[in-house]
């Protein structure tokens, strides 16, 4: 159905039938790879999660993907309703702020200490990598980018070497992006160039610079979903 068509269509399924594995990490797999496809974009506000689809194409009985669904409303990522079941929740317009004001901080402070650690083991090596992949993005469309746009700031988190700044700055990311579908070609080419920008200030070791152009960066995604129609939020 169309719901579940974008997730099952452009993501690999997780169920390589999970054989062997317990209904506990099944679920688990289930809640990351829907929690993936949320921070990606690749779901919509609203977008219904169908649980009879779900079970069908991953093979799986209803309990993991129950228990995967419950997962993500604790989360604040999905909703359950009575007689609707379960859907992507719509995130209002305050809270997509609130949620922005503490982001904006956060990826600042992760560029700066990436800035400070870039010549510590293979930092650099693993940054300029990132950087000719993402150059490599331009004018290849907004499906592209969404996975560059995963990866990139994954990567700024592993670079700076704090886990549970980057761990917070994911579930951050993860609410943003549901808003990612949303995104023309012409802000993505933007907002990779805004990487490279990041990408380079950080392999210079310009902590100052690091911490501004990401400053810069997420204000332009929530200043591009603030021209957002109402429709999209709760």
């Amino acid at each position: 159905g169309q719901s579940c068509r974008l997730f099952f269509g452009m993501t690999t399924v997780v169920a390589t039938r999970v054989s062997g594995s317990s209904p506990v990490s099944t679920s688990v797999r289930v809640a990351e790879r829907l929690r993936e496809d949320i921070r990606a974009g690749r779901l919509a506000p609203g977008q219904r999660l169908v649980e009879a689809e779900l079970t069908g194409r991953l093979g799986l009985s209803r309990g993991p993907v129950r228990e995967a669904l419950a997962r993500l409303q604790s989360e604040g990522l999905v909703t359950i309703e009575p007689h609707r079941g379960a859907s992507v929740r719509r995130i209002g317009r305050k809270e997509i702020a609130d949620l922005f004001w503490v982001r904006v901080r956060l990826a600042s402070d992760a560029a700066t200490l990436a800035a400070e650690r870039i010549e510590e083991g293979e930092h650099a090596d693993l940054l300029q990598a990132e950087l000719e992949r993402q150059r490599m993005l331009h004018g290849r469309g907004r499906a592209a980018y969404t996975e560059a746009n995963v990866r990139f700031h994954e990567l700024i988190g592993v670079l700076a070497d704090n886990s549970a700044l980057a761990g917070v700055l994911r579930n951050l990311e993860t609410h943003a992006g549901v808003f990612l579908h949303l995104a023309r070609d012409s802000d993505t080419e933007r907002l990779l160039s805004q990487h490279l920008a990041i990408g380079e200030a950080i392999l210079a070791g310009n902590r100052r610079v690091a911490a501004r152009e990401s400053r810069r960066h997420v204000e332009s995604v929530l200043a591009r979903i603030g021209k957002l129609p109402d429709e999209w939020f709760e």
